[in-house]
């Protein structure tokens, strides 16, 4: 778990007041929940919560990419999806008392950190703001089976294409790409866990890729050269 953050909440473009999932929050009551909200700078790999963990607050992702993580009874960590600027991290926590899932950082970044109490009293007193919740899991529920359904007919380097093109929109300019290229802190490890493949599967998928100019993975940084033809082979 993060330290408890204590920075005061005062940027006024952050994902209270830019991501749909408040839209249909009045100025009066976003400023009232923007009140409670403390600011969170995480790093990479950052652990948010942990599954079972007590359910005291809630993550609006501000930047970065946090992943949800489920340990089978085996040992092994299952990463169950990806949470995005605007969405929310720990969402369980409106109906359950302790996550059921865990977060960990898959990039560094910045997120609102809400009290679980404050945000059931919000829902409570404003259903329309009730209803764009439920609106939300239930677009989350239709894109995990999509994914599912997807991940059960695609070879491993389709999967790879179509993870990185949900990523496109939250790529960062790299300092190390070359001619135009976009990059993504992800390894061969990252992208192991989050699509159930081996590293072996992985290595010789990325290989391929990169001998058609299409995608390079080095040091721990994901190089897209051909957006174009990601989205192509993707579909």
């Amino acid at each position: 778990m993060p330290d408890s953050p204590t920075a005061e909440h005062t940027c006024d473009v952050c994902a209270l007041r830019t991501g749909w999932l408040f839209a249909r929050l009045g100025e009066e009551e976003t400023a009232l929940l923007a009140s409670y909200a403390r600011s969170l700078t995480f790093s990479r790999r950052q652990i948010l919560f942990n599954e079972g963990d007590p359910a005291a607050q809630m993550f609006v992702i501000c930047s970065g990419v946090v992943k949800l993580t489920r340990v089978s009874p085996e040992g092994r960590v299952q990463v169950l999806g990806l949470v995005t600027p605007g969405q929310m991290a720990g969402i369980e926590g409106f109906f359950h008392s302790h996550y059921d899932l865990g977060a960990e950082s898959l990039t560094a970044g910045s997120a609102c950190v809400l009290p679980r109490e404050q945000l059931l009293r919000t829902l409570r007193e404003h259903p329309a703001f009730a209803l764009q919740l439920l609106e939300a899991m239930h677009l989350k529920l239709d894109e995990a089976r999509a994914h599912i359904q997807e991940m059960g007919k695609t070879s491993a380097e389709a999967k790879i294409c179509t993870l990185l093109c949900d990523l496109l929109p939250h790529l960062q300019q790299s300092g190390k790409a070359s001619k135009g290229a976009e990059g993504f802190p992800l390894a061969h490890s990252d992208l192991a866990e989050i699509l159930g493949l081996s590293r072996e599967t992985i290595s010789r998928a990325v290989g391929g890729l990169a001998k058609q100019g299409i995608v390079t993975l080095a040091r721990n940084q994901v190089l897209i050269h051909d957006p174009e033809r990601l989205k192509e082979l993707a579909r």
